[in-house]
């Protein structure tokens, strides 16, 4: 499909394609002794060999494609070297792919909060994070509501009056917890 050029060249440019008249913001090759666009350098000549036409539209999204295969609803579990000892089942900071324990009075660890461990190691082992998706385990006992922080990792349902406030979870039920990071909120 050829398209045609709109007769008056007034800002915006248009190209018509397929009877409707679209704005161009980008430039439009099309095939020999067919007409290019160049709307950056606002010119227009016909092209002496034979291109690709490439139309590129701001806020106008391409038509969808076919849809995907279905997701897993348990989200990515990824790996992390300890820095330090780390215990499972508590929140951890990853900096360059290792993982540490975050302190709450240091303002720069509420942005590196990365996850939930999944299992305990020392420095220099792998460990397993889950930074989103589900969690569980038979020693806890959750009320429902948010899970936070706390000082060295502790996940807690009464956070500390002091430091970082970060939400990490959401209790499912007694044993689970859907793992969301949350925002940090900055206290004094």
């Amino acid at each position: 499909m050829t398209p045609d050029i709109d007769a008056e060249m007034s800002a915006p440019v248009c190209v018509t394609v397929s009877g409707e008249c679209r704005p161009v913001v980008a430039d439009v090759l099309t095939a020999a002794g067919d007409v290019v666009i160049d709307c950056h350098a606002q010119r227009i000549e016909v092209a002496t060999e034979e291109s690709r036409v490439e139309v590129f539209e701001r806020g106008m999204p391409g038509p969808s494609g076919p849809p995907g295969p279905p997701g897993s609803l348990e989200s990515p579990i990824f790996r992390a070297v300890a820095g330090e000892t780390i215990h499972g089942g508590r929140a951890v900071r990853i900096v360059d792919g290792v993982a540490y324990r975050p302190r709450i009075s240091e303002a720069a660890h509420a942005a590196e909060v990365g996850g939930i461990a999944v299992q305990a190691g020392v420095e220099g082992e792998a460990v397993q994070v889950r930074a989103l998706g589900s969690i569980s385990d038979p020693a806890w006992s959750w009320t429902p509501g948010f899970i936070y922080c706390g000082d060295d990792g502790v996940l807690t349902q009464s956070p500390a009056s002091a430091g970082w406030l970060l939400p990490v979870a959401r209790s499912r039920d007694a044993h689970t917890l859907d793992v969301a990071i949350g925002f940090p909120v900055m206290r004094s």
